[in-house]
Parts: C-alpha cells; sequence; structure tokens
C-alpha cells in the first residue's frame, strides 16, 4: 500500500511538473508574439493566472513561495501613529477605570453564598416535609388525569353487566 502511495505522489508531481513546464512556455510564446506586435508583456498576461510554486530541485526556473507576505505599499505617517497611541492610551485609561470600579463594587456588596450553602439548604427544606408534599402530589389530578383513570378503569375493571352498582 505504501509503495502504491508512492508511485502515486511521483506520477502526480511528474505530470504537475510537465503541465507547468508546458504552461511556462505557453506564457513565453504569447509574451514573444506580444512583443512582436508591440504590445507589453504585462497587457498580455492574464490576471488569473497563478505564480509558480515549484521548488528548484525539480528543475524550475520560478521557485518564489506562494505563503510570503508581500510588503507594505505606502507608509504611516507620524502624526498617524502618534493619534493612534493617543487612541490606545484613553482606551487603557478607560480600561482601567473600570477595572477600579468593578473592583470597588465587588468590595461594597455583600459576600455571596456559595453555591454547596445553597444547594444544602434547598435539601433540608425538602427532607423537612416530605409527608405533606407526597400527600399534595398523591391527591392532586388534571382534568387531562381524571379522564385516562375512567378510561382504564372501564378497560380494566369487570364488564358493566357484571357490575352490581349503576353509574
Amino acid at each position: 500500500m505504501e509503495h502504491l502511495l508512492l508511485l502515486l505522489f511521483v506520477l502526480f508531481s511528474v505530470g504537475s511538473a510537465l503541465l507547468e513546464r508546458r504552461k511556462r512556455k505557453l506564457a513565453r510564446r504569447r509574451a514573444e508574439e506580444a512583443a512582436k506586435r508591440g504590445e507589453s508583456a504585462a497587457e498580455t498576461q492574464d490576471d488569473e493566472e497563478e505564480p509558480s510554486w515549484f521548488p528548484s530541485a525539480l528543475g524550475m526556473e520560478n521557485t518564489s513561495d506562494p505563503f510570503e507576505l508581500e510588503p507594505v505599499p505606502g507608509r504611516i505617517s507620524e502624526e498617524e501613529l502618534e493619534r493612534q497611541a493617543l487612541e490606545l492610551e484613553e482606551r487603557s485609561r478607560e480600561v482601567e477605570q473600570q477595572a477600579r470600579d468593578l473592583e470597588r463594587q465587588a468590595q461594597e456588596s455583600p459576600p455571596r453564598r456559595r453555591v454547596e450553602e445553597l444547594v444544602g439548604e434547598v435539601v433540608r427544606q425538602k427532607q423537612q416535609k416530605p409527608e405533606a408534599n407526597a400527600r399534595q402530589a398523591r391527591w392532586s389530578l388534571s382534568a387531562k388525569e381524571a379522564r385516562r383513570g375512567i378510561i382504564y378503569a372501564e378497560i380494566l375493571g369487570k364488564p358493566k353487566a357484571e357490575r352490581r352498582e349503576e353509574f
């Protein structure tokens, strides 16, 4: 399996190199034809054409890296840099003031109860009156539950002919 993958990789690499070489030859021919006609080479090049990125180890001429950063055109003026620095300083002062305000509020507010304390309190309340809650839950019926109970009584109970009581 590894040999097959290696073979496919080599075939793909060779095929890609040949296609790239053909592409460059066509570009040279177009440039030469354009030069004969008197046009500049920049006008004839397509914007859609991708730059070559094959390494020089494969015998390629153009070895530019497609991930290389291009230099930023233009420079930023000193006034612009100073303005940005002042804005950042002002923003940092605002953030520091907000942090101080939040810290002061945290110190002034009463301490919060821990989650364990709250959970323990709820558990104690439920344990104190489990019988009252169970009785209420046992006898509270909704209309839907009452209808279902009557239907089950009819289905599971004795046939109507065998009952002594009339409803």
